[in-house]
Parts: C-alpha cells; structure tokens; sequence
C-alpha cells in the first residue's frame, strides 16, 4: 500500500484491496471526497469500514496472515479522528483532553483559552470527567479534542452508535456545525445512516458482496435497507485464516507475536514529549500505581514473613541446640543477616513486583490500548511508547529498588524481634550488632548494597520491558487484555528468576 499526501481531492483510494485473515474486506475499491465535503460511508457492522477509516488515519498497518493492504491512498494535510466510545483519556478533564491535543497542535498558543472556546462550542463543561460523562457528551469532548489539533481531514468512526434517536440527531447536527465552522473534509463510517444522512453532502456505501465502495442515493438507500444489507448477519467477518491451527501456522504466529512484542517494547524505552507537563504528569501516575500504598503494603507483609521464617526456624529447629547453640549463634544470626539483606529479600520482593507492579503497568497499557486511547495519541502526533510506555519503565526502575528496601527494613526489624523474643538474655543492641556482622561494609552502606541495587534496578527494567511490550500491542476484545497480564506475570517472573540466576555468578 503507498500513501501520500497530494492536492485535491482530500481523500482518494485507488484499487484498494483490504483482506483480514481469510476473508476479502475490499476488492479493488475506489473513493474519492473533495476537499470541504462532509460524507458517510454506510455499511453494515463488520464489513471493514472502521479498518479502512484507520487505513486513512495511518494506524492500521500490514501484518501478514491478520491483514493485508494493496493499493493507493492519498489524503490531504492533518488528519484527525473521532473514535466510537470517545477514547478520551481517562485521567484527565474535559479542558486537559482538549489542552492535551492543542499542545501537540501546529499552533499550541493560547492553549487554555483555546480549549474553553471549543469546549463551549460543542456545551461541556471543562471540569468534566471521562467517567462521569455520558456516551454523547464523551463523543462531543472527542470532537473537541480532534478540532483542537486543527485537521484538514477529520474521520468519524460510527459517533452515534449505541446512542438514543434524539441524542444521535443531536450529535449528527454538532457534526455538521463543526464541518462547517472549522471548514474540515469530513467522513463518517456509519450503520446508522437515519441520524446522519440527512447532514451529509452525499452517501457512500460499502457493498458487502462485491468488497467495494460506490456513491448511493436516498432511493437506493432505502431499497439497500429493505434487502437487509444492513443486517449484522450480512456483516463479513475476521477470521483466523486457514492453516492458523498447523504447526506452520502456530510458528509463524509466534514470531509475529514476538515481533510486536519487541518493537512495543523497544518504543517504550525513550520520553518523547512534546510537553513536559503531559509526560511527568504520566511518570507521576504510574508511579502512583506501582509504588502507592498497596505495593508497600505488600512487600512489607512479605518481608514480614521472611523475616521472621529466617530467624524461628533456623533456632528452633537447630539440630543438637544444647550443644550448637553457644558456638553457632553468633554467626548464624549474622549469616541470616546478610542472607536477608543479599538473597532472600531482592529475590522475593522483586519476584513480588514483577507479579504485582508488572501485572499493574501491564493492565493499565493494555486497556488504554483496547479503549483506543493509544491510538488516540497516534493521531495528534503523540507517541503512546514515549509517554505511557517510557511511564511505565522509569516507574517500575525507580519503585523496584524502594520496594526491595522497605521489604528489607521490615524483615530486619521482623528478624530481631523475633529473635529477641526467642532468646531474652541477651540485648537487643547485641542482637543488632551481631545481625549486622557480616554486612559491615563503609558506612552508612552494607557491604553489597551495590549489587542489591544492580540486580533489583536491572529486575525494574526487565519488568518494565516485558509489561510494555505485551501491554502497548493491539487490544481487539478484553480477553486480549486479560492475556496480556497474564503472558506479562508469568514471563516477567520468569525473567526476575533469570537475572538473580545470573547475578548470583558474578556477585558470590
């Protein structure tokens, strides 16, 4: 597939060919929409026209065996998108999500006054939050947003879905103002052509039986919807493809997997912000997320429970105590020190966090990916990796080596209460001084705190990696959420095994 940007007409396909899987979504299909036009492709649910809307939008791609793209696209200057449910970003207010795409916009100046204006354009309050909203005040926010970018092409996917007859009437007649306001090229993918015919300069329709696109009038229209072309059943499918389920088929899907697994990662590893107070504001909340309470919580009670396992039932439990007792003790609570503090707590706080945090920055990239929000980014030129992603790695490599210390300090202060409790003839300052005996190392450091601070920093990354790449990667339904997690806890577990493996070479 070739795209480029050319002169009139705004948007042109020229034998576009679009197969998913092992079913044709378009066969050879031509569109063409002037600049200023305001149109809607019709077309039942399932028929592709939301892959050729992000085809237009740039953020569907080629990807052998699930989609392939033959043809030509051409489209004229800045193209915006407003996606189905919003895909409003969901930590941030009505203004911060207009604010947010002004800040990536060719001209960023007046930004919040800017925002306010279209935001009373399209009647909501600037103070509004995504999850307080409703569908048709999420969707005119999202107008709102991709105005803000200033586009020269703006694409609706299906704005009035799932909305009742009046509000969709009422978000079809917003449309129409915004087109002509803001003098964009307006396209809209829609089975609900009731509520937007009637603002459109023309109707298209995506004809599911011969795979193509072709200019529709209001007669046809309704003959088409007496036929049924609307039906969800006549909708086309994505199928799998054949030889998915083949050994051949299993491999080839493994490596794909593995490709966007590391090319997600790989974007996660540098900030790209285009203002620093988006990107921080992101790092804030993912640290948030990864080092908050509950992580501390969690790693304390774990280090707890660690400290206390050492101490009880190396002493309880030491074979011939009358006679062992007074020649092992002291090293023996200094050997459980420094195994504390070199081995036993790095190796299960960060298998903690790797379960824990991993898991955490894996959901949360996954279901801004299944929401859209990702793809949302991509469209006013914002770069998901460089700011959810690189959040993610610099969360998990600042929070590892902190969690590994609290769990520490909770196992150490676990280790000589116990103690202390087991043997009360001795201080509690000899306890201290003889746990301490074998990490003495230049004060105010234990011997080791170095490699406890590479391995737990190099554990953070190796998390972080792991959970960017299975979380940034496309998200269709919430199983592949729900998968990405999972893949993200077992693998980055596995992952924290391996790297205490190999420290432990070089370290001891």
């Amino acid at each position: 597939m070739t795209v480029e940007t050319a002169g009139a007409p705004a948007i042109e396909v020229r034998d576009l060919t679009v197969r998913a899987g092992g079913r044709s979504l378009l066969d050879r299909a031509n569109l063409s929409v002037p600049a200023g036009e305001l149109a809607i492709l019709a077309g039942g649910s399932g028929t592709g026209k939301s892959v050729l809307l992000k085809i237009l939008a740039g953020l569907a791609r080629e990807d052998p065996g699930v989609l392939s793209i033959e043809g030509e696209v051409r489209t004229t200057g800045r193209v915006g998108m407003v996606f189905q449910q919003g895909a409003l970003f969901e930590e941030l207010c009505a203004l911060e999500n207009v604010a947010f795409a002004l800040d990536h916009s060719p001209d960023p100046s007046d930004r919040d006054a800017r925002a306010r204006a279209l935001l009373e354009e399209v009647l909501v309050p600037p103070e509004l939050a995504p999850h307080a909203a409703s569908g048709g005040e999420r969707r005119r926010v999202a107008i709102a947003r991709a105005l803000a970018n200033r586009p020269e092409i703006l694409l609706y996917d299906e704005p009035t879905a799932g909305l009742d007859p009046d509000l969709a009437l009422r978000i079809a007649r917003s449309i129409r103002e915004a087109h002509e306001r803001h003098r964009t090229t307006t396209l809209i993918v829609t089975h609900d052509f009731a509520s937007l015919a009637s603002v459109a300069d023309r109707i298209l329709f995506l004809d599911p039986k011969s795979a193509t696109l072709r200019e529709v009038g209001a007669t046809e229209l309704d003959r088409l919807v007496a036929e049924g072309a609307f039906r969800a059943e006549a909708a086309l499918g994505i199928s799998a493809g054949p030889g998915s389920r083949s050994v051949a088929g299993r491999v080839e899907t493994l490596g794909r997997g593995f490709a966007a697994f590391a090319g997600a990662a790989a974007s996660g590893l540098l900030p790209r912000w285009r203002r620093a107070r988006w990107g921080l504001r992101a790092l804030l909340a993912m640290l948030r997320l990864v080092g908050g309470p509950t992580s501390v919580a969690y790693v304390s009670l774990a280090g707890a429970v660690t400290g206390f396992v050492a101490v009880y039932f190396s002493f309880q439990y030491l074979p011939y105590a009358g006679y062992l007792r007074p020649l092992v003790t002291e090293d023996l609570l200094g050997a459980i020190g420094f195994a504390l503090y070199r081995i036993l707590v790095p190796v299960l706080a960060t298998t903690l966090v790797a379960a824990r945090c991993g898991a955490a920055v894996a959901s949360d990239l996954a279901g801004r990916s299944y929401r859209e929000e990702l793809d949302a980014l991509r469209t006013l030129g914002a770069s998901p990796g460089g700011i959810h992603g690189f959040a993610g790695l610099a969360s998990l490599a600042i929070a590892t080596p902190f969690l590994v210390l609290v769990a520490f300090l909770v196992a150490r202060a676990t280790a000589l209460a116990t103690f202390a409790l087991w043997d009360e003839d001795v201080s509690i300052g000899w306890i201290t001084v003889t746990f301490h005996s074998v990490l003495r190392g230049e004060a105010p450091l234990y011997a080791g705190t170095g490699w406890v601070l590479a391995k737990s920093l190099a554990c953070g990354l190796a998390v972080g990696w792991v959970a960017i790449g299975f979380g940034l990667g496309p998200k269709r339904a919430p199983a592949d959420v729900s998968r990405a997690v999972t893949q993200t806890v077992l693998f980055s577990t596995a992952l924290v095994l391996l790297v205490h493996f190999a420290f432990a070479f070089v370290e001891f």
